[in-house]
């Protein structure tokens, strides 16, 4: 198939998918095509633009870190004798390992 057939071939295609209100993979699957082809022609033909990036090679990119959030349910003890402990699940692992030392010197 020489290139201006395929161009057109997938214009057709792209007009299409753009009619059928699917997802892009959605479409590309059940006409056989891969995603990429169908991308790849959009930028060429001029339905998107290419991607510009700002960074140049080998630049290093701030990046944030959230610490994960805490558990929202409470940890609870039970001791064979029937006392129960609640702690809240922020507690930091010094005070927990403090009242496991409370605990056992109780049993």
């Amino acid at each position: 198939m020489n290139p201006h057939a395929r161009d057109a071939e997938m214009l057709q295609h792209i007009k299409s998918w753009q009619d059928s209100g699917e997802t892009q993979a959605n479409y590309c699957k059940r006409h056989g095509l891969a995603q990429h082809q169908l991308i790849y022609y959009r930028q060429k033909l001029g339905f998107m633009k290419p991607v510009q990036s700002t960074l140049t090679r080998n630049q290093l990119v701030p990046v944030t870190i959230k610490p994960e959030k805490p558990a929202s349910e409470p940890i609870w003890i039970e001791h064979d004798n029937g006392f129960k402990i609640q702690f809240s699940s922020d507690i930091c692992v010094e005070q927990f390992n403090q009242a496991l030392t409370l605990i056992k010197a109780v049993s």
